[in-house]
């Protein structure tokens, strides 16, 4: 009888606990983030990309100034940049090259730039500060001066590359 009772009992108990409606609470399976996302260029143009210095005396200078060929270089990347300049030693094939030095001397010579109204700086073969907190889309003009060896072994063409480059 005992039994019998615990059974009724919990007959009765479950049957109570189904005729009331139970609103199950869940949390939410999913959910999302937009995210986007600009991938960074750092990037220089230049324009005028060729100087011809023409000929010039042993010992004597000349410049993009009295030449017109003042250089523009440009940052077409999408973030401020520092552009970074640099020469290299004049070179000639088959013949003797000239070293880029900080004074002119035999086979030895100067290479300078200037931004704008600042004084001539002399180029190394290794970068340089050309300028700073160059915003996308702005350009920088600078100029550039050749100071030639004081003796030469021979008088044939040589060939000097400047490099411009750009970082963050």
């Amino acid at each position: 009888m005992k039994k019998r009772v615990l059974v009724i009992a919990l007959t009765v108990a479950i049957l109570l606990l189904l005729s009331f409606p139970v609103t199950l609470v869940e949390a939410a399976q999913s959910g999302t983030v937009g995210c986007t996302v600009t991938a960074k260029m750092i990037s220089v143009a230049l324009s005028g990309s060729s100087i011809d210095y023409g000929s010039v005396a042993v010992g004597g200078t000349k410049d993009t100034i009295a030449l017109g060929k003042t250089q523009t270089v440009t940052n077409d990347g999408n973030t401020t940049e520092r552009f970074y300049i640099r020469s290299s030693d004049a070179t000639h094939s088959g013949g003797t090259d000239w070293t880029l030095a900080s004074t002119v001397g035999a086979n030895q010579y100067t290479h300078k730039f200037k931004v704008g109204s600042d004084d001539w700086a002399a180029l190394t073969a290794n970068p340089i500060g050309l300028a700073l907190g160059v915003t996308a889309g702005s350009n920088v003009q600078f100029d550039l001066q050749i100071g030639m060896p004081t003796t030469v072994t021979d008088i044939a063409q040589h060939n000097i590359t400047v490099t411009i480059t750009a970082s963050e």
